[in-house]
C-alpha cells in the first residue's frame, strides 16, 4: 500500500482521526511535546536520538515512540511515510494498540481501522454465541440480520471479522454496542438499513474504485479517518494548527450534507461519533458566511440540551469561524 497519489510527490505521512481524538484528551503542555515529537519523527526517517520500539501486536510494523516518561505515539512504519495512529499515556496507548489492526477492506478497498472483536466484550460474546449456534447446527432466534447474507454486509464495508457477531446480534442494545466498534461508514449504513432504509447496504460503486485502483487511504470511505500529508508546507501548516481546530475536519460524505441546499427543515441521524456536532458547525458557519455575502442582517441560531455543551460548542465555534462569522 502506497500513500502516494497518482505518481505525484511522495506522501510525507498519513495522520488517522484516531490520532486527533487520542491528542485532545491529553493536557495542553502534554499535547505539544506529543507534536514536537511527530514532527522529529516525520522529519527524520532514521530515527536518531528518538526512543522507538516495535510492538508485538496483531498488525505489522507497528512502534511506539517515547514522548516523555508517560505519553506514547502509536505508529506503522512505512517506507513512502508512516501512519500515525495514537498518543496517550503508557497504559491506554500500548492497550490501543493491542486493540486495533489495519485492513485493507476486500470489497470497498477502503484502508480501515478495525477494534479487534476478541478485545472486545460484546464482539467475544456474540462471536462464541454464534460458533455455538453453528457447531449445534442450530439458527439464532431472533437475530436482527438473520435475512442477510455474508455478501450483504462486506458490501456495507464490515470487516470480515465482525460479520460473525452482527449476524448473531439479538437486540438493539447488542446492536448499539458493536456500531461502536465499527468503522463508521459500516455502523452509519447498519443503523440506517435497521431503521428501515433498505438500500442502505449499498456503497457507491466500490468495485469501480477497485478498477481505477485507487490508494486505500484515498477512497471516500477511508477519507473519514485519515488526512494524507503530501508536502513539507502542509506538513509544517498542519503540524503548526491547532488540533481543536483539525478535529473539526469533514469527511466527503459531511461535507455534502453541509453543502447541500434544502427547501426545508432536515433531519440528520446518526450513531455515537459519527460526526453530528461537527456538522452541525460547519453548516451554521456556512449559514453565517452566506449573510455576510449577501449583506444580510440576522443571526444563526445554533441550540443544544446542555450549558456545559453549549459552552464547548461556543470554544470550537470561535476556532472554526472568523469574527464577523
Amino acid at each position: 500500500m502506497d500513500f502516494k497519489s497518482d505518481g505525484e510527490d511522495k506522501v510525507s505521512a498519513c495522520i488517522a482521526t484516531t490520532l486527533w481524538d487520542s491528542l485532545d484528551k491529553l493536557s495542553m503542555v502534554d499535547q505539544g511535546r506529543t507534536v514536537k515529537c511527530i514532527r522529529k519523527i516525520m522529519k527524520d526517517p532514521t530515527l536518531t536520538g528518538l526512543h522507538v520500539e516495535p510492538l508485538h501486536v496483531k498488525c505489522k510494523n507497528i512502534f511506539s515512540a517515547k514522548v516523555n516518561d508517560d505519553i506514547r505515539v502509536i505508529f506503522q512504519k512505512r517506507p513512502e511515510g508512516n501512519m500515525y495512529l495514537y498518543a496517550g499515556h503508557h497504559k491506554p496507548a500500548y492497550d490501543w494498540a493491542e486493540r486495533h489492526t489495519l485492513e485493507v477492506h476486500p470489497e470497498t478497498n477502503s484502508l480501515q481501522i478495525v477494534h479487534l472483536p476478541e478485545k472486545s466484550a460484546i464482539g467475544q460474546e456474540l462471536n462464541d454465541r454464534h460458533e455455538k449456534h453453528k457447531a449445534d447446527n442450530k439458527p439464532i432466534r431472533g437475530a436482527i440480520f438473520a435475512d442477510l447474507e455474508v455478501a450483504d454486509l462486506l458490501r456495507a464495508g464490515v470487516p470480515q471479522s465482525w460479520i460473525n457477531p452482527l449476524l448473531a446480534a439479538q437486540t438493539e442494545e447488542e446492536l448499539m454496542e458493536m456500531l461502536d466498534n465499527l468503522p463508521q461508514e459500516a455502523a452509519e449504513r447498519l443503523l440506517s438499513f435497521y431503521t428501515g432504509e433498505k438500500d442502505a447496504l449499498k456503497p457507491k460503486e466500490p468495485r469501480k474504485e477497485r478498477a481505477k485502483e485507487v490508494n486505500p487511504v484515498e477512497t471516500e470511505d477511508a477519507k473519514r479517518r485519515f488526512y494524507v500529508v503530501k508536502s513539507e508546507p502542509e506538513l509544517e501548516n498542519f503540524l503548526n494548527s491547532s488540533w481543536a481546530k483539525w478535529l473539526a475536519f469533514l469527511h466527503p460524505t459531511q461535507q455534502k450534507i453541509v453543502d447541500r441546499k434544502y427547501k426545508g427543515p432536515v433531519k440528520v441521524t446518526g450513531g455515537a461519533g459519527t460526526g453530528k456536532t461537527v456538522v452541525a458547525m460547519h453548516r451554521a458557519k456556512k449559514l453565517a458566511d452566506k449573510l455576510i455575502k449577501e449583506k444580510e442582517q440576522g443571526k444563526i441560531l445554533f441550540t443544544t440540551y446542555s450549558r456545559t455543551l453549549a459552552q464547548n460548542l461556543g470554544k470550537s465555534l470561535k476556532l472554526l469561524c472568523t469574527e464577523d462569522e
